[in-house]
């Protein structure tokens, strides 16, 4: 959330409120207990979003209250709850060797022999890979080998 002073005024938002990341809040504005300032809204100076209140819109508009589900300890949970549960998933697509990943390949080559040594999956998702098969290795794997630098999304 961006929240802008102006002149001597600091809007104030009660802990409990939510105010969406790229909402902006300015000067002597107030959002109170429970109350839910939605994405993009601009919140002006002097504008006052009451308890548990739901505001949205540039410039703000409250468009009624916030239903119980949607205040700020709910999204606290939900954050918990992605925190524990989100798995990344890898960018779907085709993806090819670079020429590091088919020096990996390559039986005489030290990253070849290094790999074999600690991490002989790799060596087997880059092989599947190389064979057009990258739907068989996992997405964990299929990240590693892209922040390594052997394959490409294409």
């Amino acid at each position: 959330m961006a929240v802008y002073r102006l002149d001597e005024h600091t809007p104030r938002i009660h802990p409990t409120a939510f105010v969406a990341p790229n909402a902006v809040v300015v000067g002597q504005a107030e959002i109170a207990e429970n109350a839910s300032v939605w994405f993009g809204a601009v919140v002006p100076p002097g504008m006052e979003i009451p308890d548990g209140m739901l505001a949205i819109g540039i410039p703000a508009k409250v468009r009624g209250p916030v239903e119980p589900p949607r205040n700020a300890e709910h999204y606290v949970a939900l954050s918990r709850r992605y925190l524990a549960h989100l798995a990344p998933i890898a960018p779907l697509g085709r993806y090819q060797l670079t020429l590091r990943g088919q020096d990996a390949l390559n039986p005489f080559s030290d990253l070849h022999l290094q790999l074999k040594r600690s991490e002989a999956e790799a060596l087997t998702a880059l092989r599947s890979v190389a064979e057009g098969r990258a739907a068989d290795i996992s997405t964990e794997m299929l990240q590693t080998l892209l922040r390594e630098g052997l394959i490409r999304a294409v």
